[in-house]
């Protein structure tokens, strides 16, 4: 086994007669369609080759490639090795993690009960290793809906890990975040910005201030700010975001440019919106060149390029890039999607301040179909939909009449802010570049340190 491993990591290395031109990727491509080959009666050795090659498949970003190995390597423990086996373990917990990154959200809950149930058995309940799965385990109850007993499980590994792990066990400070993630669901902000806070500090204490998961928490802590209205901390921790980002995954990468869109509404909070638009404007050009304009966490970006130039009263240029913006949307969202809602309120809105109210009813009705069909007749944002699309037909009645073009157009501020656009603003951030992993809902998953 140790041989073959080492034949994929010398692949590349000229001095033993490698290809110094080879990718990690090729060299990985090509060991894994010889590993059925090269270990044939060797079932246990094939099974831990395949989980190697699946997590380091799953590790380069390639879910499809890490899933045949890892079920594989699932399938040869369980038919080769017991239960409680070190290894099968091991497999079974990665091939819960791929599940859960692949939202196979049943399959993973499936698998994080195996192992909780055996790690108590063969590490022990207070194990570094039960804990984590235990912390696991709570998320399927969370995704299950089942909040209190989410809350239970993480609260109880929270005061178990700082007990016995330290509060600087990097498992520790990831609950820490678990825990605050719930509580920013709760709308318990300042449970939660008090848990999130720790876990930065503790990133830094440690010296990992720029670990994957610290970015997230830094990320998360300046969401926490901006939702409690303290704007100027917001933009210091969205900054300070983007920079590791930017050191540790490059400038031009899909998470760098997500989070320079967070740092541009950020800056735009702080009244500095044709910065904000340079930045937004930045981020959806990378992110066109990389990922395409049909993408979810491009068509965002346009949503929020329309938000800006309204703002700004450039309501020409605004109502040109809605049309983009909802085209984009068009073909990424289901036709009943609530996010397509969004891009149609805003085009409305623009439209509206640009006294063609006319225009703009047919696009609340949309908007208000869209949100009924989606959300129910009594959720907020259908009721808002109802309530606007009633303004706008008065407004184009008013039209109709010779009234003027200012009708519902008029509710807007100077600053271009109607009570509507705040409460979009406010309901959209949660929407916000939703495969960036960076939200809010993001879920760490733990190492256990007794079968790395």
């Amino acid at each position: 086994m140790n041989a073959f491993l080492q034949s994929i990591l010398s692949a590349g290395d000229a001095r033993n007669g490698g290809n110094p031109e080879i990718t990690v990727r090729e060299a990985l491509d090509n060991a894994a369609s010889t590993v059925g080959e090269r270990f044939t009666g060797e079932p246990l050795v094939e099974a831990g080759i395949r989980r190697v090659i699946g997590d380091t498949y799953r590790s380069l970003g390639l879910p499809a490639e890490a899933l045949e190995h890892l079920e594989a390597s699932v399938a040869l423990y369980r038919a080769n090795a017991p239960e409680t086996d070190p290894l099968r373990l091991q497999a079974v917990g990665d091939l819960a993690i791929l599940y859960d990154d692949m939202n196979r959200k049943a399959d993973a809950a499936a698998l994080y009960a195996e192992d909780l149930r055996l790690r108590r058995v063969v590490d022990g309940p207070e194990a570094e290793s039960t804990l984590v799965a235990e912390v696991n385990y709570a998320g399927v109850l969370l995704v299950a809906g089942d909040l209190e007993g989410a809350e239970r499980a993480y609260a109880s590994c929270l005061a178990r890990m700082r007990e016995s792990l330290g509060e600087e066990n990097t498992n520790t400070i990831v609950t820490m975040q678990h825990l605050a993630d719930l509580y920013t669901r709760l709308r318990r902000d300042d449970e939660a910005e008090a848990l999130v806070a720790e876990a930065v500090a503790a990133w830094d204490a440690i010296g990992q201030g720029e670990h994957p998961y610290a970015l997230v928490a830094v990320n998360n802590l300046a969401q926490l700010y901006g939702r409690t209205g303290r704007t100027a901390e917001a933009l210091e921790m969205r900054t300070r975001a983007y920079d590791i980002a930017t050191r540790t995954m490059g400038e031009s990468h899909p998470t760098t440019m997500a989070l320079l869109a967070m740092l541009a509404k950020s800056t735009a909070a702080q009244g500095r919106v044709e910065e904000a638009l340079g930045m937004t404007d930045r981020a959806i050009a990378s992110l066109e060149a990389s990922v395409g304009r049909e993408h979810l966490n491009t068509v965002q970006l346009l949503h929020e390029r329309v938000e800006l130039l309204r703002t700004m009263e450039r309501f020409a240029e605004a109502l040109e890039a809605s049309a983009v913006s909802v085209e984009a949307a068009r073909a990424v969202y289901p036709a009943n999607d609530p996010k397509l809602a969004i891009g149609l309120s805003v085009r409305a809105e623009v439209l509206l301040a640009l006294g063609r109210a006319e225009e703009a009813v047919p696009v609340l009705r949309e908007t208000l179909e869209i949100y009924g069909a989606s959300l129910g007749p009594e959720h907020e944002d259908t009721r808002r939909a109802a309530s606007r699309l009633r303004s706008g037909a008065c407004g184009a009645g008013a039209v109709g009449r010779g009234r003027g073009g200012g009708g519902v157009g008029g509710r807007l501020t100077r600053s271009g802010h109607s009570v509507e656009r705040r409460r979009w603003t406010k309901s959209s951030a949660a929407l916000m570049c939703p495969t960036s992993r960076l939200a809010s809902s993001e879920r760490y998953h733990l190492c256990s340190r007794t079968s790395q």
